[in-house]
């Protein structure tokens, strides 16, 4: 099958100051717009900014893109990975139904999708969601869909293109 462009952003970060004196400069981070669809109906959920992360195991739904979606409190499938374990530790996981991601690009007429049979959403615990963990975090497009992509980064570009 033939691969379908990705339109993929690249934005600046503020370099950060670690020791009070002198900036860090931060490598530039790629982003993707996603329309979230639910696989049955293809109703639209809502468009998520996903932060491309090769390190990421697994496609993930931050806390606040989810509360901003109305999904955080939806019933949730279980039978996966309860935890998704990284830099930051052990994360809670829960699993959205099977739901399509829709990428749409200025070079393609149709946009390219992807089926999340399982698609993770970040879940703290009571104690960790009062105490504000996880806020601010990006949702990550991670390896479990990068997989059936063929991935090109240089200097001046980066071009994302799905399998399909």
């Amino acid at each position: 099958m033939p691969y379908r462009a990705i339109c993929v952003r690249r934005v600046k970060v503020k370099a950060i100051s670690c020791d009070g004196f002198r900036p860090t400069p931060i490598p530039d981070r790629f982003f993707v717009v996603a329309e979230l669809r639910h696989s049955s109906t293809n109703e639209l959920v809502g468009v998520i900014d996903f932060l491309l992360d090769t390190g990421a195991d697994r496609t993930t739904i931050s806390v606040d893109d989810a509360e901003r979606l109305g999904i955080y409190d939806l019933p949730l499938i279980g039978g996966c990975p309860p935890q998704a374990r990284g830099i930051g530790g052990d994360t809670p996981l829960r699993y959205l139904q099977p739901v399509v991601l829709l990428f749409h690009s200025p070079e393609e007429q149709e946009p390219a999708s992807w089926s999340a049979k399982n698609l993770a959403v970040l879940s703290p615990t009571p104690a960790q969601r009062q105490a504000g963990a996880f806020r601010g975090c990006f949702s990550l497009l991670g390896r479990d869909f990068l997989e059936h992509c063929h991935l090109d980064i240089s200097k001046e570009e980066i071009r994302l293109h799905l399998n399909g």
